[in-house]
């Protein structure tokens, strides 16, 4: 955006205290600003000087040179950047995956280690007790690494439809 005292390359109008409590119509921009405390437009009383309220002022994108253009790129920029978000989340969905089977597996390797010595859960010592736990919190963050590279997924893929749907109109 413009820095606070131009609009699109032009000074703006009403910056100061004076030109906030001026009548005047600026013939650049077409903004109108009107006298603190005049009468005009029921403006709150005896005594009450309420500041003006300053507005945007209103310009069609046609009276400024190159201001279709201008729309047209920011939308192919904003197109660009769904492209970019949406081959990033592919790419973070894949290693969120690979990471989760990997998790996956080193967990059930440990459990089925565990299993071969063949005891009972009752007979299972403290230190036992506290690696099956481990192994079936491990297998919880596997599961839902999983989840998460589905749903980074199903967002690559919604992005990646947006962009198709608008490079198509």
């Amino acid at each position: 955006m413009a820095s606070s005292g131009e609009f699109h390359g032009r000074p703006r109008s009403g910056t100061g205290a004076a030109s906030e409590v001026s009548a005047a119509t600026t013939a650049s921009d077409g903004v109108h600003s009107q006298e603190a405390g005049d009468g005009a437009g029921g403006g709150g009383g005896e005594g009450s000087a309420k500041p003006a309220m300053h507005q945007a002022p209103q310009v069609d994108l046609t009276e400024i040179d190159g201001g279709l253009g201008m729309l047209l790129e920011r939308s192919r920029q904003s197109l660009g950047s769904c492209k970019e978000a949406a081959v990033f989340l592919r790419s973070r969905a894949r290693v969120e995956e690979e990471y989760g089977r990997g998790l996956q597996k080193v967990a059930q390797q440990t459990l089925k280690m565990m299993n071969n010595g063949g005891k009972s859960v009752v007979g299972m010592s403290t230190q036992q007790a506290a690696w099956q736990r481990l192994v079936e919190v491990h297998e919880t963050l596997a599961s839902n690494r999983m989840k998460f590279s589905i749903t980074l997924s199903e967002m690559a893929d919604y992005l990646a439809n947006y962009v198709k749907i608008k490079e198509g109109v």
